[in-house]
């Protein structure tokens, strides 16, 4: 995965990000709608051919860095809540 920043404004960001799918593009745009600061998130594939896409959000109030970071650590708690169950029910299961 490589990101670039392209832009960062005052009340908008927007990053280039490469190597990746919509599975993990879909969770970051879910978990920054979940942010009532953030007005608006999407991300465009330009063609299916290439192997980036470009995310942008724009807030309604407050520091866009701010809702993106906080939305990453939000994606990896869930992350980790997954493997700790996973591996629970793995252990649980008689093979």
């Amino acid at each position: 995965m490589k990101v670039e920043v392209l832009k960062k404004g005052k009340k908008d960001f927007e990053i280039k990000i490469t190597g990746e799918s919509h599975t993990l593009l879909n969770l970051l745009h879910e978990e920054l709608l979940k942010d009532k600061n953030v007005d608006f998130a999407a991300y465009t594939k330009p063609h299916p051919l290439v192997d980036y896409s470009v995310f942008y959000f724009r807030m309604k109030s407050g520091d866009p860095k701010k809702s993106l970071t906080e939305a990453i650590k939000r994606i990896s708690s869930l992350a980790t809540d997954f493997e700790k169950e996973f591996m629970k029910a793995k252990e649980g299961r008689k093979v």
